[in-house]
């Protein structure tokens, strides 16, 4: 069985993901190579490394626009506080939980919040997940909002 903890970002939504907001050039939160290029792993410890530099990086000769970020659901809450941060541009994909303590110190008002509207299969899982989840849109400089919903699996490249 596969750990339900670790929920692999299905290539049918990075795709989506990329068709409307642009390509992904690094992985904060990765278990192995899968989304993108360049990423971190558990043995580079994210949550303890400079993003920002991370980011400016690896990102800008390729005008990436986004990080991504798809953290353990069991241990979402440093990872979120990190991006609410907002030094990058970045979009998480969490579980759909406001009524959470970590969602509303570090989701709402501060990243913009889109629901999506098909479950998510994560690789290696042999059913979607059973709660909604949400895809969050982490800028600097930009307020949150909550509220929208995305059928992501209508987006084409």
């Amino acid at each position: 069985m596969t750990d339900p903890q670790c929920t692999e970002t299905p290539p049918e939504l990075i795709a989506a993901v990329e068709a409307r907001f642009g390509e992904i050039h690094m992985d904060l939160c990765a278990s192995r190579p899968n989304v993108c290029q360049f990423y971190i792993d558990e043995s580079r410890d994210s949550l303890s490394l400079d993003w920002k530099a991370e980011y400016d990086t690896k990102s800008e000769p390729f005008g990436a626009r986004f990080a991504w970020c798809n953290p353990p659901y069991g241990n979402q809450a440093p990872f979120l506080a990190k991006l609410a941060e907002r030094k990058i541009p970045a979009l998480a994909l969490i579980p759909y939980d406001s009524g959470t303590k970590h969602w509303q110190q570090y989701v709402r008002g501060i990243a913009r919040v889109e629901v999506l509207l098909s479950r998510v299969q994560f690789v290696g899982h042999n059913a979607g997940f059973p709660k909604p989840v949400a895809l969050c849109v982490y800028e600097p400089g930009v307020n949150g909002a909550e509220g929208g919903s995305w059928d992501w699996r209508g987006t084409r490249r």
